[in-house]
């Protein structure tokens, strides 16, 4: 993962968190989950600096992949953490990769497809399960289940097919916070030094039975997440979505 800079007072920093699920199957009802996770490119303390953490996944959500089951919540709980010295505005970007998403034709499911179910199986809370986000079939997304973060309305969907059958699609989170009444706030919420987001999401749900993967199984995919900060001192006011992007392009 590279540093970005995006001029001498904007830079980006950041964390790539990945879960790769590797699935063979045994029988109709088990599988097998294999993760890792790397943390790199911390910036130096007088830049703006934002990092991406996982206490949960770091704690048992990694131990619980390589031994998971099917119907298991592997925690998977990434948000952002401002790790610099100067308050900031931040967003979460996130892109979902699906590998070899059209190697299996006869199962009537294209890449397209296993990428929507492997984003359905991100999800916010236990009881009762809960999707973190619902795509349409084109993957752009219906609903936000995360009342903390905003989605813009001027976000084209970034989707890639690759020549090596590799297709991914992105998305972009704009943390927002929520007003006394947990109502998604108008304008962006302001980071502190060493203040964080709310969680993203949760956990990944392993599905039950084999056709509920939708082409999870037998197939590898990473969700990869990165934060893109810009310093609070750029913005007179609390910055809308759109005049944060501006300051990034």
């Amino acid at each position: 993962m590279r540093i970005v800079k995006i001029n001498n007072k904007i830079k980006k920093s950041a964390v790539l968190t990945i879960a790769t699920a590797s699935i063979l199957i045994t029988a109709l009802t088990m599988a097998y989950f294999v993760s890792s996770d790397s943390v790199t490119n911390r910036l130096n303390a007088q830049h703006p600096s934002i990092v991406l953490l996982e206490p949960e996944w770091d704690k048992t959500g990694q131990f619980m992949a390589s031994r998971s089951e099917p119907g298991m919540n592997i925690p998977k709980d990434p948000y952002a953490e401002n790790d610099g010295k100067v308050s900031e505005y931040c967003r979460i970007k996130m892109t979902v990769t699906a590998f070899g998403a059209n190697t299996r034709e006869n199962d009537g499911i294209n890449g397209q497809k296993r990428l929507q179910s492997i984003i359905h199986a991100i999800c916010m809370s236990d009881e009762p399960t809960e999707r973190f986000v619902i795509v349409n079939n084109d993957l752009s997304i219906k609903l936000l289940n995360n009342a903390s973060f905003a989605l813009s309305n001027t976000d084209e969907l970034e989707t890639v097919v690759s020549d090596s059958d590799i297709r991914s699609v992105t998305y972009y989170f704009y943390y927002m916070g929520t007003d006394e009444f947990g109502n998604t706030n108008s304008t962006m919420k302001i980071l502190e030094p060493e203040e964080s987001t709310e969680r993203l999401f949760e956990y990944v749900n392993l599905p039950i039975y084999k056709q509920d993967y939708l082409g999870i199984f037998n197939l590898n995919y990473s969700i990869t997440l990165q934060a893109e900060s810009v310093p609070a001192e750029i913005f007179e006011t609390a910055p809308t979505i759109e005049e944060f992007k501006e300051q990034l392009r």
